[in-house]
């Protein structure tokens, strides 16, 4: 997977913990300014990362914009906004929901198969790491950081 995926979704992972947390500490069932700020927040940085990951790995860019989508409706509920905003983040939820779901069972099957069973979308490196030989994913390896 390419670095700005692998990020992107190693950000999405830890937003879904801090909006727990900054949600957990807010008044129950309440819109809060708090987790508002919070998404708000890591929404732009999520559609940095998704653009930053369209050479390499399309399907993940779509997963980070969608979750990005998501926290913009979410923190526009949360900032006071009409329960339509909250009606359409939960919506955009499922939706990403289950694109995480086709995402992760097709790395699962890939993982197992050592060859791409579902598309993921792959170009670039991406596919040569993938489908090249060993030649192909050493090529760079001695610019590598800590190399």
């Amino acid at each position: 997977m390419a670095r700005p995926a692998a990020c992107g979704l190693s950000v999405l992972g830890c937003a879904w913990a801090g909006n727990a947390l900054v949600t957990r500490s807010g008044p129950p069932g309440q819109p809060g300014a708090g987790v508002a700020v919070f998404l708000l927040s890591v929404a732009p940085l999520m559609l940095l990362l998704s653009v930053a990951a369209i050479p390499g790995t399309p399907l993940f860019s779509v997963l980070l914009l969608v979750g990005a989508c998501r926290f913009v409706l979410t923190g526009a509920y949360e900032a006071g906004g009409a329960a339509l905003l909250r009606t359409a983040a939960g919506w955009t939820g499922v939706a990403l929901a289950a694109f995480a779901l086709y995402g992760g069972f097709a790395l699962l099957l890939e993982d197992s198969a050592q060859h791409t069973v579902l598309p993921l979308g792959r170009r670039g490196r991406a596919r040569t790491s993938l489908q090249g030989d060993l030649g192909h994913q050493r090529e760079r390896a001695e610019r590598e950081a800590g190399v």
